[in-house]
């Protein structure tokens, strides 16, 4: 009766290391739906005047990107392995370090907008910088690019880890192809791109990710292959009406 008894165990044991990535998958979402929706409630209870002001910075600071013509750091900085575990880095040259430089205050434990995913049915806050804490909880603008808000000459890349053992986050984003759509949701309101591009490079090529004379573009990023840090794949939108 006793060695019966150390079955059972032996199988409940098993069972709960089975289970427990998939379980704390089902409680991640959760975490990060409910960012989503403190992100939307954030922008919902601004008055008109916050609106404009919180945009009139966002299309500042993107003016002054818009010079540089590309990000301001390649994507070497970069760390999108598993060992990473829940973590990503940047260089110096961050973008909350971009913001703090021209005198604003970002909390970046403050999800700045949403990425949409249809396809993908992925939902997850976008933070305003791309350090270990963002990377570990949604996704990160990437230093040196535009804030996502939309607007001719802006090129807003965000960076995704592409899952840990617990979170999906961009790992499935190798099934996106052209045509497909996804949505930012920020203080500009529901902007839709449109895919136009899909390719895999290597970190330090940038080209790809500068600004467009007149357009709107946005661009996800994450590592390629899967649990490799040796190149990035990259889904590029250009913005559309709908």
């Amino acid at each position: 009766m006793r060695k019966n008894w150390w079955l059972v165990i032996i199988f409940l044991i098993g069972l709960a290391v089975l289970l427990y990535p998939h379980v704390m998958q089902l409680i991640n979402d959760e975490v990060a739906e409910a960012k989503v929706h403190e992100v939307q409630e954030t922008w919902n209870e601004l008055s008109k005047e916050g609106r404009t002001e919180i945009r009139e910075e966002a299309n500042e600071y993107n003016e002054e990107i818009k010079k540089r013509g590309r990000v301001g750091t390649d994507l070497e900085n970069i760390d999108f392995t598993d060992s990473a575990q829940d973590s990503l880095t940047t260089g110096s040259n961050g973008t909350e370090d971009d913001w703090r430089d021209r005198g604003e205050e970002v909390n970046t434990s403050n999800a700045y907008a949403v990425i949409d995913v249809p396809r993908l049915n992925l939902r997850l806050p976008i933070y305003p910088d791309s350090n270990r804490w963002s990377l570990a909880n949604g996704v990160g603008v990437v230093p040196g690019s535009s804030m996502p808000v939309g607007g001719a000459d802006t090129h807003t890349v965000l960076a995704g880890h592409r899952g840990m053992a617990t979170k999906v986050m961009f790992r499935h984003l190798d099934q996106l192809s052209i045509g497909d759509v996804f949505h930012i949701e920020s203080i500009s309101g529901r902007l839709t791109y449109r895919v136009v591009l899909t390719d895999v490079i290597r970190p330090n090529e940038t080209e790809s990710l500068g600004i467009q004379n007149g357009e709107d573009l946005a661009t996800l990023v994450t590592c390629h292959p899967y649990g490799s840090n040796a190149f990035r794949l990259i889904v590029q939108g250009k913005r559309v009406n709908e």
